[in-house]
C-alpha cells in the first residue's frame, strides 16, 4: 500500500514503478492490471471533478472483465465478482499485479480491501493507492511531505514551465 496526503505522488510512483517492473528483463508479473477510483484529474489549468467508474467490489471485478476480456464473459451464468477472485488467487494469465488507485474514494473500501485480502495469493500481488491509512499491506509505504528544499524546486521548475517565475517571490 502508498499511503500518504492527496496530490503527494501516490500514483505517479505507482506508475513509475510498474514502468520499472515491465522494463526488467524478467518480469514478476505477466499482467497488470490498472484500475482507479478517482473522483478528480489534477490538470494544469488545476482540479477536475470526474465520476468515478470503479466504487464498489461489482465495479472492480467489471472492470478486471473488460480488461481482461475472458472468453468465458458471455455465458449467461458468468460471474465478474467469481472471475476477478480467481484471478486474484490463481492469476488472470499467470503472475498478476492489480493496481487499485484512489482507493479511498470507493463506496466502502474497508469491505473492498477486506474481499482482495481474503482471496489474493502469491505469487500476484494488489498494490493500493490511497490517503487513508487503514489498509496496510504488507509492504506498507508511507509517502511523506516534501522537505521545504523540494518545494522551493518544485515551485521554481513549475512556474519557469508556465511563464510565471517573474511574477513570484521568495
Amino acid at each position: 500500500s502508498l499511503t500518504g496526503a492527496g496530490g503527494i505522488g501516490k500514483t505517479t510512483i505507482a506508475l513509475a514503478a510498474i514502468e520499472a517492473i515491465t522494463k526488467l528483463d524478467q518480469p514478476p508479473y505477466d499482467v497488470i492490471v490498472w484500475m482507479s477510483a478517482r473522483d478528480i484529474d489534477l490538470l494544469d489549468s488545476g482540479p477536475k471533478p470526474v465520476t468515478p467508474r470503479v466504487v464498489r467490489r461489482r465495479d472492480i471485478a467489471q472492470a478486471a472483465v473488460e480488461l481482461l476480456e475472458p472468453s468465458q464473459r458471455s455465458e449467461p451464468r458468468f460471474q465478474p465478482e467469481a472471475y476477478f477472485q480467481d484471478c486474484l488467487a490463481r492469476g488472470a494469465a499467470g503472475p498478476s499485479l492489480f493496481v487499485l488507485d484512489n482507493f479511498e474514494t470507493l463506496e466502502n473500501p474497508a469491505d473492498v480491501f477486506s474481499w482482495v485480502d481474503t482471496h489474493i495469493r502469491l505469487p500476484n500481488k494488489v498494490l493500493i493507492t490511497t490517503r487513508f491509512r487503514d489498509f496496510v499491506g504488507d509492504y506498507p509505504i508511507e509517502i511523506g511531505g516534501m522537505t521545504d528544499e523540494e518545494a522551493k524546486g518544485l515551485i521554481a521548475q513549475q512556474s519557469a514551465r508556465l511563464g510565471i517565475d517573474s511574477l513570484l517571490d521568495s
